[in-house]
């Protein structure tokens, strides 16, 4: 809520992001503070049980237990961001792909704790909403001494509203490292896959699952031994999967049961957190979720980074410059329909030759966009004065 902050020392550079990707794209700003100096605490907050878990993770495996804290973001309203600034006194502040939370900046600004705005964007709706407020958004911002976005609306939107420079740059979260994947796991999942050929949906939301158990058992008609391997945006959906798969005649496992014993199942629900890498880098290619859906897309750099190929929708508005980049090399297909996803996915898992050329370009274009956006967590850090 705000409270029960105590103990993180003070002067911390608080990093805010909200789930998985955002935190996942703040290990390189974590990473690089803790390099260049050492005295400087970092506090992370997000929002959500998955982002929480991936913290932890990253934080034992870098050794950096007395160096990062974390904490749950506050409730967005005066009483309980008051507390948590008081509480913290943080020197500056990064936020990525965060919303524009009225309580949060005006907390920022009168404790005077400047700050940057990383992959900064506003759907339609959120756009003319600030519009309306007349300059509420562009006195809010003027906390930031920058704002960063990586499309060409988002810098228009923000430009015509927010009081702060706002710049073009990569996706930070193209800075992100690969995925882990323990060699030791990717041959126990190797070994239990055989020979069968199998698809594989992740970030799969719940208004997509029907789809993709559908695509699943038209793609069964002519490949009767395909293995369907799935994981929900939200791991509390893996029961429900299974209830789905039961329903209409299909026998389904789940990871945290079985291991990587696929056996005869023919649905394998993923629900565990920090294994996707494993998976990808036993595909060459993945039906990536979100797309399908109001999210309107995920990150297409996890998997590409993986040497693993994507097959996504065409709803995709938060990723739609990135994959772009993608589809116009060949690396990336795009669905305007589920009969043209049925074809696709079906047309990739007979021709797995296609489908490695794909992943080999994704890999390419993703090692590219890695190595640029790195500049950007040392802009950051410069505006900042953080050393």
């Amino acid at each position: 809520m705000g409270f029960g902050n105590r103990g993180i020392p003070p002067s911390s550079v608080w990093i805010h992001g909200a789930s998985i990707g955002e935190v996942r794209a703040s290990f390189v700003i974590i990473d690089k503070i803790s390099k260049t100096s050492e005295k400087t605490h970092i506090l992370v907050t997000f929002q959500t049980f998955g982002a929480e878990e991936t913290l932890k993770k990253h934080i034992r495996e870098s050794g950096l237990e007395k160096r990062v804290s974390i904490r749950m973001v506050p409730i967005d309203v005066p009483l309980c961001v008051g507390a948590f600034l008081r509480a913290t006194r943080p020197v500056a502040a990064i936020f990525i792909e965060s919303e524009f939370w009225p309580a949060l900046l005006l907390g920022l600004k009168r404790y005077k704790i400047p700050a940057v705005l990383v992959n900064g964007n506003l759907s339609n709706k959120s756009f003319e909403a600030w519009r309306m407020a007349g300059d509420a958004l562009s006195i809010l911002c003027s906390v930031f001494k920058a704002c960063f976005v990586s499309s060409e609306s988002a810098f228009e939107k923000i430009s015509s509203i927010a009081g702060a420079e706002v710049f073009r740059s990569p996706s930070i979260k193209c800075a992100a490292n690969r995925l882990s994947a323990s060699a030791e796991l990717v041959s126990a999942l190797r070994e239990s896959i055989a020979e069968r050929q199998f698809l594989l949906a992740t970030c799969i939301h719940a208004e997509e699952e029907a789809l993709v158990l559908d695509s699943f058992k038209r793609l069964r008609e002519t490949m009767p031994k395909l293995i369907l391997i799935i994981a929900p945006r939200h791991i509390e959906r893996a029961h429900i999967i299974c209830e789905m798969c039961s329903k209409i005649g299909l026998k389904s496992v789940l990871r945290s049961t079985v291991g990587f014993s696929i056996g005869e199942s023919d649905v394998y629900v993923i629900d565990t957190f920090g294994e996707l890498g494993i998976f990808y880098e036993v595909a060459n290619f993945a039906l990536l979720g979100g797309s399908f859906s109001s999210a309107e897309g995920h990150n297409i750099l996890e998997p590409a980074m993986m040497r693993c190929a994507v097959v996504q929708g065409n709803r995709i508005k938060s990723q739609e410059e990135i994959s772009d980049e993608f589809i116009s090399e060949g690396a990336c297909v795009c669905c305007g329909s589920y009969e043209m996803l049925s074809l696709e996915l079906l047309r990739l898992l007979q021709n797995p030759y296609i489908a490695s050329s794909m992943a080999e370009k994704s890999f390419v274009i993703a090692e590219r966009l890695h190595k640029n956006s790195q500049k950007l967590a040392n802009e950051i850090m410069d505006i900042l004065n953080v050393s």
